[in-house]
């Protein structure tokens, strides 16, 4: 799912990022749990941690909008700086070329390009596709 798509929150999965289409201030709640055609979420604080000391539970019919997975699946895209070290990706226009996360820092992505053992740099906002954990 593309970040910023209009959805209903029984369509998440668990980990997936979101604010609901009626919040002025489009706060970011995140999907923890699905139980029958209820979704349990929390809200996100400046921190990535939970807000609330409990999980709200709300109808799968719910307007919201979705903004990113925090758990990755295969074939998912995502932001380098979202992915762990270890982590095997491709580029969208390079699918055949695996590389894999060796650094990070708040600038810059240490990467290992797999096919011929290269190390380059990049900038963390760089869209890769997610492939696999190394681990």
């Amino acid at each position: 799912m593309q970040r910023h798509t209009p959805t209903n929150i029984g369509r998440l999965r668990k980990g997936d990022r979101f604010y609901f289409t009626s919040d002025r201030k489009k706060s970011v709640h995140e999907a923890t749990g699905l139980r029958n055609d209820k979704v349990k979420y929390n809200k996100i604080n400046a921190f990535s941690k939970f807000q609330w000391l409990w999980d709200r539970e709300v109808n799968g019919n719910k307007e919201v909008v979705f903004l990113r997975h925090t758990i990755l699946q295969s074939g998912d895209q995502c932001f380098i700086q979202d992915l762990n070290i270890g982590d095997i990706f491709c580029l969208p226009g390079h699918k055949e070329t695996e590389l894999e996360v060796v650094g990070k820092s708040e600038k810059e992505v240490k990467l290992l390009n797999k096919s011929n053992n290269s190390i380059f740099y990049t900038h963390p906002l760089t869209t890769g596709i997610f492939i696999k954990t190394s681990k």
